[in-house]
């Protein structure tokens, strides 16, 4: 989900990362988000299957954004792991 206006956009995103890949590079390109920073938050790492935060930085060829920050977190929502650390890095998006 994304809004304009908005200094950062997060993604729920329960498919396949090849399709979260194509959607982010098509709003990357988008003129009303140019420079809005990028948090990508990597859910349900609490899972033995789920794919580590690297790994989806590297599938969604995060290190190739260049005209905006952007960082990728590896949380557990239903406990709340690693969205404090969230919270503090978005807010210095916001600050900035």
């Amino acid at each position: 989900m994304y809004s304009f206006g908005t200094s950062l956009f997060q993604y729920d995103y329960n498919s396949e990362l090849h399709l979260l890949l194509q959607e982010l590079s098509e709003l990357l390109e988008e003129e009303k988000l140019a420079g809005v920073p990028v948090m990508i938050f990597a859910n349900k790492q609490d899972l033995v299957n789920a794919a580590p935060a690297s790994d989806i930085a590297q599938t969604l060829e995060l290190t190739n954004i260049r005209d905006r920050q952007w960082h990728i977190q590896g949380c557990v929502a239903m406990s709340g792991e690693g969205v404090e650390v969230s919270s503090s890095i978005c807010s210095c998006y916001l600050d900035a």
